[in-house]
């Protein structure tokens, strides 16, 4: 699977994330504090992490996130995953752009990342207007449709990309 088309629906799916997560304080109801606030709170500090450890550590965490809110009903455990996701993106985002630019002729380079960016400017939106049609933005097991997503999209390029380097 190219890099770019990998990006594009990780993107997709990224934005019916961003899409629910201002709806969170509805879908983790009886919480002492407002679960949107805590979770940007997490995002930013799981961001800052990861791009400090960024070649140490892969993987997803959002799959948890509902379970562990049904079990403790606390936001602030939660939001650990929140913040764990959003620490494993920006690892994610750190790694990408650094296999691109290692990987492309430097007289392409402004042509590839043109050409990314594009596809995700489309991607973002689309997935935005498409999550919005098909989720209850305020339920809970949307994280956990999100990591399953993620988890499927990334199992199918790592298979694929064995797959393209056994040729």
């Amino acid at each position: 699977m190219p890099y770019y088309l990998f990006s594009s629906i990780v993107n997709f799916i990224i934005a019916g994330y961003n899409l629910t997560l201002p709806f969170s304080t509805y879908a983790f109801p009886h919480c002492k504090f407002k679960t949107y606030a805590i979770f940007l709170t997490a995002e930013a500090i799981g961001g800052l992490v990861g791009a400090l450890i960024s070649t140490f550590i892969s993987g997803l965490v959002l799959v948890p996130s509902s379970k562990i809110f049904l079990f403790s009903n606390s936001a602030i455990l939660v939001s650990i995953c929140i913040a764990a996701f959003n620490l494993l993106l920006s690892i994610y985002n750190i790694q990408f752009m650094t296999f691109i630019q290692m990987m492309t002729d430097r007289n392409h380079i402004g042509r590839v990342f043109g050409i990314i960016f594009s596809i995700a400017i489309i991607f973002m939106p689309l997935g935005t207007f498409c999550f919005q049609a098909i989720l209850d933005l305020k339920s809970i097991y949307n994280y956990l449709l999100f990591g399953k997503l993620l988890i499927i999209t990334a199992s199918i390029a790592i298979i694929m990309n064995i797959f393209i380097s056994n040729d």
